[in-house]
């Protein structure tokens, strides 16, 4: 049997990737905000702060943005 080699994905490195996909994917379901309502106001500073949690998280897992 020929096996060719595989570089292996390291832990930090997939956990990464999900975070990244994580990210991305919030990212494109930003909510629409009427600057007259309050609460869709407070939608939009909701996101914004999971947004840089998740920010934050990738800068942990040592991604470089």
């Amino acid at each position: 049997m020929n096996r060719e080699s595989k570089p292996l994905k390291t832990f930090a490195r997939s956990e990464r990737e999900k975070i990244r996909e994580h990210f991305v994917k919030r990212a494109s379901e930003a909510p629409i905000v009427s600057p007259l309502d309050p609460l869709s106001m407070e939608a939009w500073w909701d996101y914004v702060d999971e947004m840089r949690e998740i920010e934050q998280q990738l800068k942990d897992a040592g991604e470089h943005l």
